[in-house]
């Protein structure tokens, strides 16, 4: 399946939708479908996606919906004719660890370089950290939770680590 492409429909529960109630997300044979009744149930509230894997390379795909105002990837699978475009105007977080056997860092850290071209991307590489994500769990965790903070204007809980996953300056940071 490719970005903009019509998703089997979801199936099983969705606990995380709507607040943490423990109602199923609307159905639809889009993707697209299900955001936009998202949307039209809860109105313009800020979305921030956060995926691992192939979570990740899905939430890069849905950051072009309207309703999306941040992206983040944890050991994502991005293949190299995976497009960017879709991510204009977002903050994007990409985090990848150096001791990764299953998804590429180096696959990643070329993306970053593509999506850099349509919006500002953090990239931090996550030292001996696997694609389980289980070696330095806190930090794959506070990664995650302090970009979801600084994309929603909250306050860091780590400024230090706040820094890094905001920091879109050219290369990347090293935890």
């Amino acid at each position: 399946m490719r970005c903009g492409e019509a998703a089997p429909s979801c199936s099983g529960p969705a606990s995380a939708y709507a607040a943490g109630t423990a109602r199923s997300p609307p159905r639809s044979t889009t993707s697209t479908g299900r955001w936009n009744a998202i949307a039209g149930e809860f109105g313009p509230v800020p979305v921030v996606l956060v995926g691992h894997s192939m979570g990740a390379r899905a939430a890069i795909c849905a950051a072009g919906h309207p309703a999306v105002s941040a992206v983040a990837g944890l050991a994502p699978w991005l293949p190299p004719d995976e497009p960017a475009d879709q991510l204009a105007g977002r903050p994007v977080l990409l985090a990848h660890g150096t001791s990764d056997g299953i998804t590429s860092p180096a696959e990643t850290w070329d993306f970053v370089e593509r999506a850099r071209a349509v919006t500002e991307v953090a990239a931090v590489e996550v030292r001996d950290g696997d694609h389980a994500m289980l070696r330095r769990a806190r930090l794959w965790h506070a990664i995650a939770a302090e970009f979801a903070r600084a994309t929603l204007g909250l306050p860091a809980g780590d400024r230090v680590l706040a820094a890094a996953v905001t920091a879109t300056a050219a290369g990347r940071t090293v935890l």
